[in-house]
């Protein structure tokens, strides 16, 4: 009976932890109005990160019917209607994985910040595939309800 009781506590250990292992937070959607009229919008490289989150980012866009260009904050152009910046952390655990990203999304005219988007991996951590996470997070902007 006492092993019984271990391996239900154990199965129900490793379950809590599975269903924590990473999270994307709730999107923060400032100016519905702003973020529906996006066609056009600038990524800006985060000279920090050497990982491929701007292209992925750029083709997470695409998929919304948004068309995009990528390169440093001096060369964002006057004429597109939204810019966005991103934050992503790394860690080694046997293997480089993705522990943080954030994605804000500004107003280009204003720099007016419209929406916000949170990948968070937990302690528990999984190994995810960056460019999924990155779908996700602007995924989750886009279907906020308002």
């Amino acid at each position: 009976m006492h092993t019984a009781k271990m391996k239900l506590i154990l199965i129900i250990l490793i379950g809590a932890s599975l269903a924590s292992c990473s999270t994307i937070r709730p999107a923060g959607v400032y100016s519905r109005d702003s973020l529906n009229e996006i066609h056009s919008a600038f990524v800006v490289q985060n000279k920090e990160s050497k990982r491929g989150i701007d292209i992925y980012i750029q083709k997470a866009l695409a998929v919304r019917g948004i068309s995009s260009s990528i390169g440093p904050i001096e060369s964002k152009p006057e004429n597109v209607k939204a810019y966005v910046t991103y934050a992503d952390v790394w860690r080694w655990d046997m293997s480089i994985y993705l522990e943080k990203l954030d994605i804000n999304i500004y107003d280009n005219q204003t720099n007016e910040l419209i929406a916000t988007g949170e990948f968070d991996n937990s302690w528990l951590h999984s190994f995810p595939d960056p460019s999924q996470k990155v779908f996700q997070v602007i995924d989750s902007i886009w279907t906020k309800q308002p």
